[in-house]
């Protein structure tokens, strides 16, 4: 194995453990975090909840969507890597596989998109933004 090889199966390594990791701290956050918990996990929030909650917290929002987008996104790097050093790249499992990782990004995407328009919207005070219908 050369060198390039040897770095590109490292980095592939990290991501790898970096990503599960980094999912792993944006899903404890609200376990850290008494009020934002309660919210989170709450079934029916009071819409002066959750403004309260996205102006308070939403550095902590923000740092959250980068620790799952980028959480996923290297978690995606290494599931794809798995898949290409499997010698099957054509094989149905493969496909399965990316697929699977397309709709994990769309997913997490979405999520952000919502978490960070929350927070936002909170900040600036625009309730009817912070709290879908």
């Amino acid at each position: 194995m050369g060198p390039d090889q040897r770095t590109g199966r490292n980095l592939v390594t990290a991501c790898g453990v970096l990503g599960p990791v980094m999912l792993a701290a944006y899903f404890a956050a609200p376990g850290f975090m008494a009020p934002l918990g309660r919210l989170v996990y709450a079934s029916h929030p009071a819409t002066t909840d959750v403004v309260n909650i996205g102006r308070k917290y939403h550095e902590l929002l923000y740092g959250g969507s980068w620790l799952q987008a980028t959480g996923a996104l290297l978690a995606v790097i290494f599931f794809l890597a798995l898949t290409t050093t499997a010698n099957a790249p054509d094989s149905l499992a493969a496909k399965v596989v990316q697929l699977g990782a397309a709709v994990l990004v769309a997913v997490v995407l979405a999520e952000v998109v919502f978490t960070t328009t929350w927070a936002t919207a909170a900040v600036s005070g625009q309730i009817d933004s912070s709290r879908p219908a």
